[in-house]
């Protein structure tokens, strides 16, 4: 029986969270609601909404930031010129008020709103956040081009638009020196003016790196700038301790309005915890302390917490979403014994997806028999997309061609994880298969997520657990993380971690980029997630479904887009 021989953590990194008496004192201090001063009567105002996230993150400072676990809290914080409508899914303005795009797509104008206001904050003077000016979007803007550690997405605009490399390469400051790409024209309306066609570009503008924050938090704060997180949002920070407990208030000056001209949010606050205790997270919902839920299903015993859904006259339901993520087998695939396709290959003939689900996930999600972009997307035709499912003969006859017959003198390998229950089964479920398979044994190295990333982004592993949440509603998004241009060695970003280059899938990508007829674009996206799977260069495992236990007294919160949740509308039924 094939067994984990390095686990470097005995817990999780979730074991940083609140103690059992302590998080039941913040849920517990929750349950009080103020009036504030809006209602009018309107039930709807008032009340904290408790919320628990079972997946920590390492950085909130967009520009900073490159994991969806913190988009799904920081979004209700920051805000972006452009989002997507939690009712239609359908690109909409957010900051932006309008926007207009040339003929050739090579040009993008946007109309800023006039009446935003960034949050009461310290490093303002008298600590009152003032008025957004299109300098400050201006500004946000430009910094993603900024050769500075406050910048680690600029792969969003590289290339793309037209002055980010000389930018960069000339170490230009964001707001003081001139960028030919993206500038204030007469009017105050912001441009983008591109080096090529791009009929996607706009969605890029949704992505929760480019959200808006003031120069002022920079040069206060310095490194420390996630520590004090300031936007523009319907809730602000009161007290944020990383992956213990946010603290988040309404934005008494936010700029949204409903259909009938009530001011948003509705909600009082919010309060969010990060405890990943199967039993203390269920005696907080026998107490009916938490209204809402992510994912519980990542963390061990998690039955405990859904068997709370099934109980007759439960205050809890629970939904499974479709959700934009990915989770696959990722390689080093320009160094050492991953650099053979052969080997890569076989890798993937080995792997059952349909027992992963079964043995190891309990039947939540599906399997990754297509490619790494997820069904999910409307218009991409995911099943047509073709991945190198389980075969042990063809498994066997590649490695063997890569010189490795029956495993015979494959090097000592691990396969790295981070230190959460669902790696570990899921990892223990591919451990089994490639012995199984293959021959070879696999150790099992699970890590904090910290060290797993750092590791791998030296270059230190070979082998790893891996996932992609979209950070925008196109597969191009899924698909950037392969190009060459995007390795860590190519530019200041983390996106091609797997180091794969390959010139054919490049030229497919920009040339989907022109492509304005989107079935054809579509096609081309095809084409180049198909070279993927043949080239195997990282091995789909399933696709997720994100599950969401919900209190009955919550409503209009609708299901989250990308993983983050508009809880403008949202709002608490009284208790009875």
């Amino acid at each position: 029986m094939p067994v984990i021989l390095s686990l470097m953590r005995k817990t999780p990194l979730y074991s940083k969270v609140l103690a059992a008496a302590t998080i039941l004192a913040v849920l517990a201090s929750c349950n009080g609601s103020r009036n504030n001063g809006e209602s009018n009567g309107d039930s709807r105002y008032g009340h904290i909404l408790v919320m628990n996230q079972f997946t920590p993150f390492s950085i909130l400072f967009p520009p900073m930031s490159h994991e969806g676990s913190a988009a799904q809290m920081g979004s209700q914080i920051y805000e972006t010129l452009m989002t997507y409508s939690s009712e239609t899914g359908d690109l909409v303005p957010l900051l932006a008020e309008s926007w207009e795009v040339d003929k050739d797509h090579t040009q993008y104008t946007f109309t800023l709103r006039s009446n935003v206001f960034f949050h009461d904050n310290r490093c303002f003077e008298d600590g009152e956040g003032r008025l957004m000016e299109p300098e400050d979007v201006l500004y946000a803007m430009q910094s993603l081009c900024e050769n500075s550690p406050f910048n680690v997405n600029g792969a969003l605009f590289m290339d793309q638009v037209a002055g980010s490399r000389k930018f960069f390469d000339g170490k230009k400051v964001p707001g003081e020196d001139a960028h030919e790409g993206i500038y204030l024209d007469s009017k105050d309306r912001l441009v983008f003016k591109l080096t090529r066609p791009n009929v996607e570009f706009i969605h890029v503008l949704a992505h929760y790196a480019t959200s808006i924050y003031p120069k002022e938090v920079k040069v206060t704060y310095g490194m420390d700038v996630d520590d004090s997180p300031v936007g523009t949002g319907p809730f602000v920070n009161k007290n944020y301790r990383k992956n213990e407990v946010c603290l988040l208030e309404r934005n008494s000056r936010y700029w949204g309005k409903d259909e009938d001209g009530n001011a948003l949010p509705f909600l009082d606050g919010i309060k969010l915890g990060f405890n990943a205790s199967a039993a203390k997270v269920s005696d907080a919902m026998d107490k009916e302390l938490i209204h809402l839920m992510v994912d519980a299903n990542i963390i061990e015993n998690s039955g405990r917490i859904t068997e709370k859904c099934e109980e007759e006259d439960s205050p809890y339901s629970l939904r499974y979403v479709s959700d934009i993520e990915t989770s696959f087998l990722g390689f080093l695939n320009d160094e050492g014994v991953f650099a053979d396709k052969h080997v890569r290959i076989a890798f993937a003939y080995a792997i059952d997806r349909n027992k992963i689900i079964e043995n190891a996930l309990d039947h939540q999600g599906s399997a990754g028999t297509h490619g790494l972009i997820p069904p999910g997307f409307k218009d991409f035709p995911s099943d047509q997309v073709t991945s190198l499912n389980a075969n042990a003969d063809s498994a066997r006859s590649y490695l063997a061609k890569a010189g490795f017959p029956g495993g015979s003198g494959f090097p000592v390998m691990s396969l790295q994880i981070q230190n959460r229950y669902k790696d570990v089964v899921v990892a223990q479920e591919i451990q089994k298969e490639i012995l199984e398979v293959l021959g070879i044994s696999l150790s099992i190295t699970a890590l904090t997520k910290d060290q797993h990333f750092s590791r791998i982004e030296e270059r230190k592993s070979r082998l790893w657990l891996d996932n992609w949440i979209g950070d925008f509603m196109e597969p191009q998004n899924f698909l950037n993380i392969m190009l060459s241009q995007n390795t860590p060695e190519n530019e200041n970003t983390f996106l091609n971690i797997y180091r794969f280059k390959n010139a054919q899938f490049d030229s497919l990508v920009g040339e989907a980029l022109k492509v304005d007829a989107l079935a054809a674009r579509m096609d081309i996206y095809l084409q180049a997630d198909q070279l993927l799977m043949d080239e195997a260069a990282n091995v789909p495992l399933y696709y997720e479904n994100m599950q969401i236990i919900q209190h009955r007294r919550l409503k209009d919160a609708k299901d989250p887009i990308l993983g983050r949740f508009d809880f403008r509308r949202a709002y608490l039924e009284k208790k009875n």
